[in-house]
């Protein structure tokens, strides 16, 4: 079966994904791996604000928000 990457915006609340890629400049890029949000590492969106953004995403335990920059930069494989 071939799973579809897509950006971490298009995902569906409540479904988890596999973060495959993180295409942000480096300082920002460091900050996310700082925080945990590394490749191979699962994710779930767990809430959405009234206008899409910020996202709030649950991932090893804990709850982080992310901007619409973040969101649309990192690449995720959808996991059932």
């Amino acid at each position: 079966m071939i799973k579809c990457i897509i950006s971490l915006s298009k995902l569906n609340i409540c479904k988890k994904a596999r973060i495959k890629k993180v295409a942000l400049k480096p300082e920002k890029k460091r900050r996310l791996y700082e925080l945990g949000l590394v490749p191979e590492t699962v994710v779930s969106i767990e809430k959405r604000s009234p206008f899409f953004y910020p996202l709030a995403i649950e991932l090893r335990g804990f709850k982080l928000c992310l901007g619409k920059d973040e969101c649309e930069n990192i690449f995720v494989e959808e996991i059932e």
